[in-house]
């Protein structure tokens, strides 16, 4: 199939107001709302993080505080290739402490990336006498600096939040009375009902002041090296822009002043539909786990078409037949009905016209024991005998059909041609892999299903021959 490792060339309406189209891939269903949903209509919450290497997870709370600042203790980056860095022992004999005749085996521990080879010996990083003695990344020169700012902006968020607190039950105008009475007039705000409340609440803000960042003249600005453009630069001792982003508060400019520098902690997260505040995509706390407690993707529930094969040829303004495959991901037998899109749908980019077979295309559900066992299922007597001039090829829940394709007569070679179809299909609230003896049960007590109408753009491919 062509379009299996080419996702972007088949892609789905999201929204008709927003006109955004998407691979059915990237794409998330609400079995509530009965939509698609794309990544910006989700709401993103963090689960869990923990460290990619050892597989060790924190809370929220504890991987955001000072001492982990959203980083592994335990794994490190290598400075140079960006790998997971391992511990090295190196045995060396040194004499009996009081006896310099006798000499003692002794181990020490390093760090060395098994990629690159490069090791912490070479940059000087002295050695550590024991496995479980934890290793200090390369301190931050301007640090404190920072830290003061960053508390400086909280203090500064949470005078805010208070003071948006103390005007929230107010009209917009009388807010803004309330403000202007407060900073022009201190005394009278005295005798205010709110101002008691409000004056406790401030107390409870700790004051924070910072020093203003000192300014130097360009006079006392460091002055650049004499032969800087004129002595031979040693690529090999210079690092490189990932090397210098790897490590962003210090940034090292020559080879010697790398470091390692801890791995980032990863994290496992939720999806909720900012529509109906249901959970799409919910994970397994544990990190070593790929399971989803919840996983609604809608490669599960849409049906996917694919081109089939790739066009040997295409000439601008002439009929062309272009073979594409519907698979069903349910496991119900669905009813599909395919549509070209009007006028008013059809989307700016599309520069041809395509013809579409009226007939409804009865697909078979989704059975994964298919190839193993021979089973007679009732709802495969319901497919019937097929039109060979609309459908060329089923495979269990997989079909081949036929379309018209006819570019635009003004399209020149290498330019890509693009179509548009509407199809219609069956949607099952129960819509879950489940045995068969259940399947049974669930189809007895199965409602009538929604009708859902997707609209689908496709890049059949490029002109190679002009009108």
């Amino acid at each position: 199939m062509v379009s299996l490792f080419q996702t972007d060339r088949v892609k789905y309406l999201i929204s008709e107001e927003k006109g955004e189209y998407e691979s059915l891939a990237k794409l998330y269903f609400c079995i509530f709302c009965l939509k698609i949903r794309s990544t910006d209509d989700l709401q993103h919450e963090i689960e869990s993080h923990f460290c990619p290497q050892t597989m060790d997870s924190w809370t929220t709370n504890d991987v955001a505080t000072s001492a982990r600042k959203n980083k592994s203790s335990n794994s490190w980056h290598c400075p140079s290739c960006s790998q997971s860095l391992t511990l090295g022992i190196y045995n060396t004999n040194t004499p009996v402490p009081g006896e310099s005749e006798k000499m003692m085996a002794r181990k020490t521990y390093f760090q060395s990336c098994g990629f690159c080879r490069w090791t912490s010996r070479e940059v000087g990083i002295p050695d550590k006498e024991f496995s479980s003695m934890s290793w200090s990344e390369k301190l931050n020169p301007n640090q404190q600096r920072v830290n003061s700012l960053v508390e400086y902006f909280k203090f500064l968020s949470h005078k805010e939040a208070l003071d948006k607190k103390s005007l929230a039950k107010l009209p917009p105008h009388l807010a803004v009375t309330r403000q202007m009475h407060h900073r022009y007039s201190p005394l009278k705000a005295v005798h205010s009902p709110s101002f008691g409340r409000q004056l406790k609440e401030n107390m409870s803000l700790k004051e924070v002041t910072i020093e203003p960042a000192k300014t130097i003249s360009l006079d006392e600005v460091e002055k650049l090296p004499e032969g800087i453009f004129t002595d031979e630069i040693t690529i090999t001792k210079m690092t490189g822009i990932d090397q210098r982003h790897g490590s962003p508060t210090n940034q090292p400019n020559d080879t010697s002043e790398l470091a390692p520098y801890s791995m980032i902690a990863f994290t496992k997260r939720s999806l909720r539909c900012k529509a109906c505040d249901h959970n799409l995509i919910k994970a397994e706390y544990n990190p070593a786990s790929t399971k989803f407690k919840i996983h609604l993707i809608a490669l599960k529930f849409i049906p996917e078409i694919r081109m089939n094969k790739p066009l040997k040829s295409l000439q601008a303004g002439q009929r062309t037949c272009v073979e594409l495959s519907i698979i069903n991901p349910t496991e119900y037998l669905i009813h599909i009905s395919l549509s070209e899109c009007s006028t008013e749908q059809t989307p700016p980019s599309v520069n041809s016209f395509i013809e579409l077979s009226k007939d409804e295309i009865i697909i078979a559900r989704l059975d994964e024991t298919a190839e193993f066992t021979q089973s007679d299922d009732p709802l495969d007597s319901e497919i019937g005998q097929d039109n060979p001039e609309v459908i060329l090829h089923r495979d269990g829940n997989r079909i081949v059909f036929l379309c018209h394709v006819t570019p635009n007569k003004d399209m020149k070679i290498g330019d890509r041609v693009i179509t548009c179809l509407k199809f219609t299909h069956e949607h099952h609230e129960n819509s879950v892999i489940v045995s068969r003896p259940q399947q049974q049960q669930q189809q007895s007590k199965s409602t009538t299903p929604h009708q859902l109408t997707q609209t689908v753009v496709m890049d059949i491919g490029a002109i190679t021959t002009a009108e």
